[in-house]
């Protein structure tokens, strides 16, 4: 549920902005970890910024 209440507030910024939010994606890639679910957050990700948002 988060992911999908992230990427609805990023379409929702997209859109308020006046953007075309149909021109951009947003791309996320599952990663199989070997420690606890708990300390994914200790993963690194590579974040795109897409002009203010």
């Amino acid at each position: 549920k988060p992911i999908l209440e992230t990427i609805h507030n990023i379409i929702r910024n997209l859109t308020l902005e006046g953007m075309r939010h149909m021109d951009y994606t947003v791309e996320m890639e599952a990663k199989s970890i070997s420690r606890s679910t708990s300390l994914c957050t200790a993963d690194t990700y590579g974040i795109t910024k897409i002009d203010d948002v």
